[in-house]
């Protein structure tokens, strides 16, 4: 298979090696009997040729240039799920409280309770700790207690403050809700953003207000096409994502730090009506990220195992850094990627798929992939990073930092299911069944005593 494309380095996007430049200031339900054995091969699996040790994970600390910076071997173990959740919430008949279509979140509570944030009113749902529904509230309209049509389709989110209270963002209005502990509406405001580009979000909350990413797009760069005989130019472009702390009134206070976005390149992808030419994110490249941890904002954009936080002034407080390299790119993992996109649309007709297949194959595939693609700040203060999973491999494999930046746990969980929230000692997952019906499963988490301590950092949590 010919590939692959190289990004000429730019000032502004970047290229392959941009780096992290700060502005100063500006399906099926897991736990089976396959997961344990999964848990015990992932490493190999997801990672190639990762180096794993042998003993529990170590650190090493040091000063540089007054930032300090922490770096960890990998895990020695890591941890599972148990065989079966606890609670599971979502059925395919029955009580509208019990059915779930596109939860955008999901949070445990302190008290042991369940939010959700679902895309069927009620909109935000309340359950006890055995999945049992107490409350809800909201549905689509423009009046009191409503949220917007569409909030959902636009993924809404959900923050959760320590007195019990939850949050709600919705993109489409810029508008932030606050629920109490009963479930009731207590206040709500809508953050001034008429000065940042379209899209921007808040991310929660951060320094007694709330951390906001603004996506710039910088403009394209030039990049080499070496599939072809001849090396053609095309068009590629990363986005900047801008980060800006805002009061607790919703007004914009300054830009604290900055980060290379998404990675886009031209393409021709086919349609009913013929081919049509449009700019696809680059698959496998990395991506721009951050999330408030507490009284910093940890961002990141996994073209290393390098983790930044910077305090509400933009200041690198401390890097956070791993022993782990990225994976290169192979012709499996690009053959993989495309036959499952096919197979994912196996009723169109022979023609329609073997042009979706060369359009795919004709894809600006990086060399090596990204290291990581999220973050979560858990309900037990760490800062959760998901790591890269190739194309065929089963599982997704979180590690867990302590609140120093020392890498203290890894987490393994099937691939068909999507964390929402991590606990001292659970993980709450959505999943799929083989009919496709939702639900929100609290499983315990085996082996929780390999990790350090529990962390105790202060603050809102949000993601």
């Amino acid at each position: 298979m010919q590939r692959r494309y190289r990004p000429r380095n730019t000032p502004d996007c970047g290229g392959t090696e941009t780096s992290n430049a700060l502005l100063a200031p500006q399906g099926s339900p897991p736990g089976r009997w396959w997961l344990r054995v999964l848990a015990s091969v992932w490493i190999a699996g997801a990672t190639g040729a990762w180096a794993w040790a042998t003993a529990a994970a170590e650190q090493q600390r040091y000063d540089s240039a007054g930032v300090n910076v922490v770096v960890s071997d990998l895990p020695g173990s890591t941890l599972v799920l148990s065989l079966r959740p606890r609670v599971r919430i979502g059925v395919a008949t029955g009580e509208d409280a019990y059915i779930l279509h596109s939860v955008a979140q999901a949070r445990v509570l302190a008290d042991g309770r369940i939010v959700v944030a679902n895309c069927m009113p009620p909109i935000l749902r309340w359950y006890d700790s055995t999945g049992v529904y107490i409350t809800g509230t909201g549905r689509e309209g423009e009046g009191p207690g409503e949220f917007v049509v569409g909030a959902c389709a636009n993924l809404m989110r959900l923050f959760v403050l320590d007195d019990g209270r939850v949050e709600t963002w919705e993109h489409s209005v810029k508008r932030l809700k606050v629920f109490g502990p009963s479930g009731a509406q207590v206040s709500s405001l809508t953050a001034n953003t008429r000065e940042l580009a379209l899209g921007s979000s808040a991310l929660g909350r951060f320094a007694g207000g709330y951390l906001m990413e603004e996506i710039l797009a910088l403009g394209s760069q030039e990049v080499i096409d070496e599939r072809s005989v001849r090396p053609v130019r095309r068009s590629s472009w990363r986005d900047t994502l801008v980060f800006h702390r805002f009061g607790a009134d919703g007004s914009r206070e300054r830009a604290i730090g900055r980060v290379a976005g998404i990675e886009w390149a031209e393409t021709v992808l086919p349609t009913e009506i013929g081919p049509f030419p449009t700019d696809v994110v680059v698959p496998f490249a990395p991506m721009g990220m951050a999330v408030p941890w507490g009284p910093v904002a940890a961002v990141g954009e996994g073209s290393r195992a390098e983790i930044e936080l910077i305090d509400s002034e933009g200041r690198l407080a401390t890097i956070v850094r791993w022993n782990v390299e990225r994976l290169p790119v192979t012709d499996e993992m690009i053959r993989t990627r495309i036959e499952g996109s096919v197979a994912r649309d196996p009723n169109r007709d022979g023609r329609y798929l073997r042009d979706v297949r060369r359009a795919l194959e004709a894809y600006p595939y990086p060399d090596s992939a990204r290291l990581y693609s999220r973050f979560l700040v858990g309900s037990d203060r760490r800062l959760w990073v998901r790591n890269f999973r190739p194309p065929g491999v089963r599982t997704n494999t979180w590690f867990g930092f302590d609140s120093s930046g020392a890498l203290a746990c890894a987490l393994a969980v099937p691939a068909g299911a999507a964390v929402l929230d991590i606990g001292d000692d659970y993980v709450l997952l959505i999943e799929r069944d083989e009919l496709d019906v939702e639900s929100v499963a609290y499983y315990d988490m085996v082996g929780r005593a390999s990790c350090s301590a529990g962390d105790h950092r202060g603050g809102a949590t949000g993601h």
